[in-house]
């Protein structure tokens, strides 16, 4: 498989997979083991939703379109286009008596219009019908707070309009400016200050829209919209019942809340409170949000969790369950992200607090992909693009993943940037300045500042994991990988890439600054300038023992802990448990067995900074015992920037292939697009 990067060809060689691997399950964790399949688990906290709760959520949410007045069936007749020229609620000439008279395949024309209409109520249609506006700064649609805008049960279309100031309550609420029964297209559209739910509204779905099947958005935005319930709170900005496509929009300023009832009876039986999808949310099991050119930003998730009633040996009782909170930004079972922004997304919980940037939910079926093979990267185009398919795995191309943070004052934090529970594919992304920060007392309970894989494997090639941090703030509680955690079991493979400046902050032992995990495999890689309190500042390798620890042409140096400086840069538990691989640099590694002794040279590295291509790396100062002394396991032909990956007589180790003809530049924000 080939793709491009600033016109370079870069070219992966693929061995052959390998028969489906069993799935790796789960190991135990111990003081010395690090972290197991879900860290830090605690007997008195909820787990992760189930793939059977999240089946009930996707019955509830259908259930929100079930609840919709029956509207009057369509006029069959011959489609026409319907000229509105009044700015008036309802009448003749109005877009309300427009679409209560639609046919299906109708045209209902605003482009003569300008202003705002102020309406009184919904406007509902029934018809597939197309409404083209004269653009979205020209025509507002206002709901003025006392109901939502546009109620549809036929395939709508809509282009060059605002939706703004639409509201919705009730037990089970869905789309504050739009609901759609079925399939929904726009472009060139704002929704705007749109609500829906309140404290004592049970579930709320969609602050903006809620659309039944599949939702694509062209060149749109959802902003300063929200959803909020005391049970389950989802997508204060979109949800979309199966695939949701954003294609050159914004999502910005969005929240979703799940906060405690005023008053009345709690649920019986139902302790799981939450809150998912910040900016928007896809909930069907095979269902993928799709990014391009594209940004979500500034949106956040907060749970406060709520009373429930149960029985006790026959006595009713009424017990406090904490809140949970998935995807600051997007929440989803998967993700195809090319040429976009992910930052300054937030998710906060009194409970479990997953991805503050993107949350990816379990799979069915998760199946971590062997070590030791080059799996092929999914196309960038993504023939799923016309949301036919069902996709296995996720992926992340040339994007910004940044500035996303996920916390949480009593439960476990995890994935500042991205927690993804089934296989993820990074390439050529900056992963940089996210945060997990958990004030819990003991145990592993944050970790994975940039990104946590949670149940499938993680691939990251040609990016740069940078400036992520995973703190634990008070008592001996733990956290693990600054950078990149893995649970026990998960592969992780590390291929041209740069893992640097990431950082474990706590007051007890905790590790790995730059990376922790058990089955690895990095090849041409730079981690450095990571740090730890304890042991393996840049690396910590856990567990038995068991599974691949293969690292080759790969600078493992200039990391820090405060414990034990010998371990600074790599750390294994079980010092049995050795490492393979050849043509290294790493300089503080006292506890591994390796079966090929890396160099212990100072690299002599370069600050982070963009020398080419779209990511930040570490350039090799002059008379590095890195450069020449590499090899190209892989192979690739390049390096991490897309520059040729051999420059001399040999391959330089690490990340990047010292090239001092080349003149450099940044063309990383000319790639994000977006609006």
């Amino acid at each position: 498989m080939q793709f491009h990067r600033h016109g370079t060809s870069r070219r992966i060689k693929v061995d052959a997979l390998s028969a489906a691997l069993a799935l790796i399950l789960a190991g135990s964790a111990t003081a010395d083991n690090g972290p197991a399949s879900r860290p830090g688990a605690m007997q008195d906290r909820p787990a992760p939703p189930s793939l059977v709760q999240q089946t009930q959520d996707y019955r509830r949410f259908r259930a929100a379109f079930a609840e919709l007045v029956a509207l009057p069936a369509p006029v069959v007749r011959a489609p026409t286009t319907r000229r509105i020229l009044s700015l008036a609620d309802e009448g003749s000439g109005s877009l309300r008596d427009a679409l209560a008279a639609a046919a299906d395949g109708d045209v209902i024309d605003l482009q003569g219009l300008s202003g705002r209409i102020t309406l009184s109520r919904s406007l509902t249609t029934a018809a597939a019908v197309t409404i083209k506006g004269p653009g979205r700064n020209v025509l507002t649609l206002d709901g003025a707070g006392k109901d939502r805008v546009i109620t549809s049960t036929g395939a709508l279309t809509l282009s060059g309009i605002t939706l703004a100031n639409g509201r919705v309550l009730g037990g089970n609420a869905a789309g504050g400016c739009l609901i759609s029964a079925t399939d929904l297209t726009l472009a060139d559209a704002t929704f705007n200050d749109c609500h829906t739910g309140d404290s004592s509204t049970a579930t709320a779905y969609g602050g903006a829209i809620a659309a039944s099947l599949n939702a694509t958005l062209t060149n749109c935005t959802i902003s300063n919209s929200s959803a909020t319930a005391n049970q389950l709170a989802i997508g204060g900005g979109i949800v979309a019942g199966k695939n949701l496509l954003l294609l050159g929009s914004t999502v910005s300023g969005n929240h979703a809340d799940q906060v405690l009832a005023p008053t009345g009876t709690p649920p019986a039986d139902s302790p799981f409170f939450a809150v998912f999808g910040g900016g928007g949310v896809s909930l069907a099991d095979d269902a993928t949000v799709y990014l391009m050119g594209s940004k979500v930003t500034g949106n956040t998730i907060s749970a406060s969790g709520g009373n429930y009633s149960h029985d006790v040996d026959g006595a009713p009782v009424t017990e406090y369950a904490y809140g949970n909170a998935y995807g600051g930004g997007i929440a989803s079972r998967y993700a195809a992200i090319l040429h976009s922004v992910l930052t300054a997304n937030t998710a906060q919980a009194n409970g479990l607090a997953y991805g503050g940037g993107w949350y990816l939910k379990a799979s069915p079926t998760p199946q971590p992909r062997p070590i030791g093979s080059r799996p092929a990267l999914p196309s960038p185009t993504w023939a799923g693009l016309g949301m036919t398919g069902v996709n296995t795995a996720s992926s992340a191309q040339d994007c910004e993943i940044s500035n996303n943070n996920v916390s949480t004052t009593n439960g476990d934090a995890f994935g500042g940037g991205i927690h993804a529970r089934h296989p993820l594919s990074i390439l050529g992304c900056a992963v940089t300045g996210n945060t997990a920060i958990s004030e819990v007392s003991s145990g592993y309970h944050s970790g994975s500042g940039g990104i946590f894989g949670g149940a499938g494997s993680l691939e990251v090639i040609a990016s740069t994991i940078s400036g992520n941090t995973g703190q634990a703030q008070v008592g001996n509680g733990k956290a693990w990988g600054g950078g990149i955690g893995m649970t026990y079991g998960t592969p992780l493979t590390l291929t041209d890439s740069t893992v640097s400046g990431n950082q474990i902050l706590t007051n007890y032992s905790s590790s790995g600054g730059g990376i922790a995990a058990s089955v690895v495999q990095f090849d041409n890689s730079t981690i450095a300038f990571n740090s730890a309190p304890s042991d393996g500042g840049g690396v910590v390798l856990y567990g038995s023992g068991a599974g691949t620890k293969l690292i080759r042409s790969t600078i493992i140096a200039n990391n820090t802990v405060i414990a034990d400086p010998s371990a600074a840069d790599l750390h294994t538990y079980n010092s049995s448990a050795a490492v393979d691989g050849d043509h290294n640099i790493v300089i503080a590694s006292n506890s591994v067995s390796w079966t090929t002794p890396p160099m212990t040279s100072n690299p002599l590295l370069l600050a982070l900074a963009f020398n080419g291509g779209p990511t930040k790396t570490h350039a090799l100062g002059a008379g590095s015992p890195a450069i020449n002394a590499g090899s190209n396991p892989v192979p690739i032909d390049t390096d991490q920037r897309g520059y040729p990956r051999t420059v001399g007589a040999n391959p330089d180790i690490g990340a990047l292939e010292v090239d001092n003809d080349r003149i450099f530049t940044n063309g990383f924000d000319a790639r994000l697009g977006g609006p």
